[in-house]
């Protein structure tokens, strides 16, 4: 996410032929990019080669705002704009591997009243949960049925019985879902809610458990990234003051009480060192011991001690190189960190670095393991918007593509 946009984060996995090498490329793409790439960057130069599209794409629908994977699908995100319906679209990786393709399926609102869309996607498995609702103030979910993907609406709507509303930040592992709600009541202090899947399934319902900063603030906005695995919900406040810093931003860590999820306040706290308003927590992402979360153009690393969540600072700084754009999101995944930039490959066409973590662990580091652009013929298109992370795959949205009618790439940042 950035200073206004809501961004949702997500990655897959894809072959090496759908990311390739800079040396192999066409000679006329190697001169394109080679100059518009700052010739000291001294990693691998990569080209963001799978595109996904939607088959109704229109000029202003900004498909790409946010993006998600889960195994062999991808869901991205359209809002609507311009009089166009929006909506989750899914792709369900080909037998023989990614490639250009438009959706298997396209999610959408029953009540949706008119143009309406999605800011914000996540999956796990076979389900996919999308928001906002029509209302603002929860999500929908869809369970995918025993023949696979379709056009359909949705199987669940979760909303809850306090009051909050403007919906944000969504996340799922198994069988929980959270929400964000940064401008929640008293005064955009925000809130977020979990949401347990019943023994039947899921259906309409409110939540299990709404959780709160026990030292939020007004204006603090808590819920506009957030990330679970389960046990595990991290909820970002980017606009929280941190020794006086205003606007540091933090992440609060609430781990699952032993009688499962209830009404609470934070385990843990987690706070930047930097002394300006860098906004940790637009975005946040879990995996394993390990937290991520962008703040001032950089990527802050947290690493679980043995003993368990406790307040701290970051453990590692993960920034670009010298000359580059500004990190602006970032997901983790399986000891992969990628990390999205809308700048400067040229101004707004986009970049996304790739971070593999070193066998004695994160460090700090300004020196990305791979970098990835995206092909000129996008204009500028400001890949990097939106980011995710499953295993060794990563897709990373293109909202302004072709004059904001949207892209998605899916590449492998291992390779």
């Amino acid at each position: 996410m950035r200073k206004v946009r809501l961004i949702a984060i997500v990655l897959l996995l894809c072959p090496l032929s759908q990311a390739q090498k800079f040396s192999d490329l066409p000679g006329v793409v190697q001169t394109r990019i080679a100059a518009l790439v700052a010739s000291h960057i001294d990693i691998p130069v990569k080209l963001a080669k799978v595109r996904l599209r939607a088959s109704d794409g229109h000029l202003g629908n900004l498909f790409g705002f946010g993006v998600a994977v889960s195994g062999n699908t991808v869901v991205v995100a359209s809002p609507a704009f311009q009089g166009n319906y929006g909506g989750a679209y899914v792709f369900v990786k080909p037998q023989t591997g990614w490639k250009d393709m438009t959706q298997t399926a396209k999610l959408s609102g029953s009540d949706w009243y008119s143009a309406e869309g999605f800011y914000n996607v996540a999956v796990s498995g076979d389900t996919i949960v999308a928001g906002p609702t029509s209302s603002g103030s929860g999500a929908y979910v869809f369970v995918k049925p025993p023949g696979g993907w379709v056009n359909m609406t949705q199987t669940a709507t979760l909303n809850t019985t306090e009051q909050l509303y403007g919906s944000a930040g969504v996340a799922i592992a198994g069988d929980v879902v959270a929400l964000g709600y940064p401008i929640a009541a008293p005064q955009q202090t925000g809130a977020a809610a979990v949401f347990v899947k019943p023994t039947g399934g899921w259906h309409d319902m409110t939540q299990t458990a709404i959780l709160t900063a026990s030292d939020g603030a007004i204006g603090d906005q808590l819920g506009w990234g957030i990330a679970t695995d389960g046990k595990t919900i991290v909820v970002g406040a980017p606009f929280a003051t941190v020794k006086s810093v205003k606007w540091a931003g933090a992440l609060y860590v609430f781990v699952r009480p032993a009688t499962g999820w209830s009404d609470m306040t934070q385990t843990a706290k987690l706070t930047p060192t930097y002394e300006v308003g860098g906004q940790l927590g637009y975005t946040t992402s879990i995996s394993g011991n390990t937290v991520v979360s962008s703040a001032e153009g950089n990527v802050y690393v947290f690493a679980r001690p043995e003993t368990g969540w406790a307040d701290m600072t970051p453990s590692a700084t993960l920034s670009p190189p010298i000359g580059q754009g500004l990190i602006s999101c970032a997901a983790i995944s399986s000891g992969v960190v990628v990390a999205g930039s809308t700048g400067p490959y040229p101004q707004n066409y986009g970049e996304v670095y790739a971070f593999l973590k070193p066998q004695d662990g994160w460090q700090t580091t300004s020196s990305p393991n791979a970098l990835y652009v995206p092909n000129p013929d996008g204009g500028p298109q400001e890949l990097g918007y939106s980011i995710a992370v499953n295993g060794t795959t990563a897709v990373s949205g293109a909202a302004w593509f072709d004059n904001g009618t949207g892209a998605a790439y899916v590449f492998a940042p291992r390779k």
